[in-house]
């Protein structure tokens, strides 16, 4: 639903998604891509809330109102029509990419729970003073932020699926080496390996669900990607409380290399069933390709045609954006410097507080505090 008092006000970015959103917004006369070029230009915003609104054509009240595709359009009608609501049918096809995307996120969060249990074992083993033990933690999530930085270009040059591949067997690679280290050093180095390898692969699962599920159903489905890191936290503290009885310098190798599970079946699912993002398809101009995935990943009857010329007017405004450099973002224009200040708070508000260390510390916090004097109570708890 569009609301007319936020379109007169200028609130365009509430109308932006739907007129790239299946069934395909007909508005009169006007094509999609058009309309969405109409109002960004400046005093055409009247005349668009004029034609988008006609409460003659309604029967009911104009504050909001969904509009039809031309299929849904009565003969001779020139005026804009109302359709149903878009169906809240979203394609069993599409919760299996879903799920399976999912299990990125799902290895992140048990990256970080196993790791708990890893430490405690590593600390004794290899006989790690505080500093040390301080920098087994650390290397984990400053190395993923190198990961991260690199996970963009890599992404955008060789694709979703490629990058999520290859996160995948860095991932392998690095618990690996950390099964079969034989010193502190070696240890740090598979993890500077596991590290990266996080770092690259935690912006693809809700990026390509973004880009792959239909525009209505994305905040849904995203939020799979929170569920699948608690997920993959409480596995990893499981699988420290199954594997801590078994003998030294066991215990934890096996824990590291339960981790190979889940990059294993991401592996195989990316190369034997999810397809590239439709997106990054349009991005290369296979066109064809992105609107094939999209009539399995959307409804039927939605105007895949439509969504694709959207994703192609996005890619337009992107790439003018991209020629205007940091400016925006550095010295924002006033009416956008709420949002922006918004957008960047919020992700430092969510990561300064350091969570992921004092989960990987939790065992070592029980034993400090005094509620779990042993092995056994601290990984229970």
């Amino acid at each position: 639903t569009i609301s007319r008092t936020r379109l007169k006000h200028g609130r365009l970015h509430d109308l932006a998604p739907l007129v790239t959103a299946g069934p395909t917004p007909c508005f009169g006369r006007m094509d999609a891509a058009i309309l969405k070029k109409k109002l960004y230009e400046p005093g055409n915003v009247d005349e668009v809330a004029d034609d988008l609104f006609t409460p003659s054509t309604v029967g009911g009240s104009d504050d909001d109102l969904e509009f039809a595709s031309d299929g849904e359009r009565s003969s001779g009608d020139d005026g804009p029509a109302v359709r149903p609501a878009a169906s809240a049918c979203i394609p069993w096809y599409m919760y299996a990419l879903t799920a399976s995307a999912s299990l990125n996120s799902m290895n992140y969060g048990f990256s970080i729970g196993v790791s708990a249990g890893i430490g405690v074992f590593v600390r004794r083993d290899f006989e790690l003073n505080d500093m040390q033990e301080g920098l087994f933690f650390a290397s984990l999530a400053f190395t993923s932020t190198l990961g991260g930085l690199l996970s963009n270009t890599i992404t955008d040059r060789f694709g979703r699926l490629r990058n999520l591949v290859l996160t995948q067997a860095l991932t392998i690679a690095g618990l690996g080496w950390c099964s079969c280290a034989q010193s502190f050093s070696a240890l740090l180095l598979g993890r500077i390996v596991w590290g990266i390898s996080m770092g690259m692969g935690m912006p693809i699962s809700p990026m390509y669900i973004a880009e792959t599920a239909p525009a209505q159903h994305r905040g849904k489905l995203t939020t799979w990607v929170t569920f699948a890191i608690n997920i993959g936290l409480t596995i990893g503290f499981v699988v420290n409380w199954v594997l801590s009885g078994l003998p030294p310098g066991l215990n934890w190798r096996a824990m590291t290399l339960s981790g190979v599970l889940a990059p294993a079946a991401i592996i195989g699912l990316a190369v034997l069933f999810m397809p590239e993002s439709p997106h990054w398809l349009v991005l290369q101009g296979r066109g064809d390709e992105a609107a094939q995935v999209m009539r399995r990943t959307h409804a039927a009857g939605e105007d895949v045609e439509a969504i694709i010329r959207g994703i192609k007017l996005q890619i337009e405004e992107d790439s003018a954006s991209t020629e205007v450099g940091w400016q925006p973002l550095l010295i924002p224009e006033r009416r956008y410097r709420r949002a922006v200040l918004l957008a960047l708070f919020l992700p430092i508000a969510q990561q300064i507080t350091g969570i992921e260390v004092v989960l990987m510390r939790a065992p070592r916090i029980f034993k400090e505090a005094g509620v779990a004097p042993t092995e056994a109570e601290q990984f229970a708890l």
